[in-house]
């Protein structure tokens, strides 16, 4: 497993731009981050955050829109998004639809998720 595109992620966001706030985890280095940002998005507000992983967890699944990445983690909010019938929507790469649908022991066809 790899990264997954610059580009996809953008049109994610490009997707969700003019959602309230994003709120963005990760371990990767927020220098890094803003740097594949792009410039012209707006939100009302941005902020990179640090957490545990139980902390990542409860706040994926609070939020109205979560956008994975290639990440186990990614894989475990989407299921629990997908069991809790969360409101908002989920975009995980198109790369983990097998893994989901073979965890959550059925296909998943939830309008609620979007894989990208």
């Amino acid at each position: 497993k790899g990264p997954i595109s610059q580009e996809r992620v953008k049109a994610v966001l490009n997707q969700v731009e003019g959602t309230s706030s994003l709120r963005i985890f990760s371990d990767s280095p927020k220098e890094e981050i803003v740097k594949r940002l792009d410039p012209g998005l707006r939100f009302s507000s941005l902020r990179f955050e640090e957490a545990n992983t139980l902390s990542v967890i409860a706040n994926s699944l609070s939020c109205k829109v979560f956008v994975g990445s290639n990440s186990k983690i990614s894989v475990w909010i989407t299921l629990f998004r997908h069991s809790l019938q969360t409101n908002g929507h989920t975009f995980i790469p198109k790369e983990l639809m097998s893994q989901i649908e073979f965890n959550s022991s059925t296909t998943i066809s939830d309008s609620r998720i979007k894989y990208y």
